[in-house]
């Protein structure tokens, strides 16, 4: 009977010695010369089977992983982000609690960031639905015009260098045109402007145009009254507080120039909306070809365009009466 091979791998016959030592292959009875005790917390690298396969060493478990030691840190911005989410609702209430009470407020409001050169408070005190439309609008503007280096990059919106205004003795007086919406009349003050241009930021290709022509550099100060030989008016709207409107003002100068009776504010052309952006237009577009500008006019926005909501019936039957001939 032919002996079948002995395969290499195979452990080596004869009475089983004691348990390998931690770190020993099987088969051993006895630690290789010079093998030392592993220090405490050593891992043993991964055992090193044959080539095509075959026995290995079975390895102690690996020890657990230390604890983590971020806890601590992890609290610390878990809390930083919580005082950060309560500063920011504090500053949105407080935005909230300066919102002018009166029509007066409104405009006063006004002319404390026209005397800071603040543009983005003046934008602060306009109508909601107005601030949507211009704030962008300025702000890319202001934009294009540093990219082209007409104005300096490092304008700041918020306080404009070379431009001082001051306002003293201001008086308003305040009626009601309608619900909401009030006239707020500047019956006295002065207003004194101070330009340094100098320190106007304007971009360097502008500045050496100037300087090439001979412009003066002096600052320059004036100083004119408010109220001249009438009052000047400005409509204030009230919705969640007093702001002012540059739709309703424009709009309410019209109407005194032609000399009509105020419309019934909230009860002019009823805003007509549609199921979808596109169907919006497409109901504009159609409304337009039918030149039917009552439509038109409802297919507007509501809050940007209230005012001509409002003051559209005073106009409307005289352009459908030319519409219809």
């Amino acid at each position: 009977m032919t002996e079948e091979p002995r395969s290499p791998w195979a452990p080596p016959e004869g009475p089983a010695g004691p348990p390998p030592a931690w770190g020993q292959q099987p088969g051993t009875t006895a630690p290789p010369p010079g093998w030392q005790q592993p220090p405490p917390g050593w891992s043993p690298p991964p055992p090193q089977g044959p080539p095509t396969g075959g026995p290995v060493g079975q390895l102690p478990p690996y020890p657990a992983p230390p604890p983590s030691r971020r806890g601590p840190a992890f609290v610390g911005i878990a809390v930083a982000a919580v005082l950060a989410v309560a500063a920011g609702a504090f500053a949105i209430t407080s935005m909230g609690n300066d919102t002018p009470s009166t029509p007066e407020a409104a405009v006063e409001a006004l002319f404390s960031a026209l005397e800071d050169q603040d543009v983005l408070g003046i934008l602060a005190t306009l109508a909601p639905g107005e601030r949507q439309v211009y704030q962008p609008f300025i702000e890319d503007m202001v934009g294009e015009l540093q990219r082209l280096d007409v104005l300096a990059g490092d304008l700041d919106l918020a306080a404009i260098d070379g431009i001082e205004i001051d306002v003293d003795g201001l008086e308003l007086r305040s009626s009601t045109l309608g619900k909401g919406v009030s006239s707020v009349s500047i019956t006295g003050g002065t207003i004194t402007s101070t330009l340094r241009p100098a320190e106007v930021p304007i971009g360097s290709f502008v500045r050496e145009l100037m300087e090439d022509s001979g412009v003066g550099m002096e600052p320059v100060t004036s100083t004119e009254p408010l109220a001249a030989d009438e009052p000047f008016e400005i409509v204030v709207i009230d919705d969640g507080g007093w702001h002012v409107s540059l739709h309703y003002s424009i709009a309410e100068l019209a109407r005194k120039e032609a000399g009509v009776a105020a419309p019934a504010f909230g009860q002019g052309v009823q805003p007509e909306g549609a199921d979808s952006p596109e169907g919006a237009v497409r109901a504009l577009l159609e409304a337009a070809v039918d030149l039917d500008l009552r439509r038109v006019i409802a297919l507007t926005p509501p809050g940007e365009m209230s005012a001509l909501h409002d003051y559209a019936p005073l106009f409307l039957d005289d352009v459908e009466a030319m519409v219809g001939e």
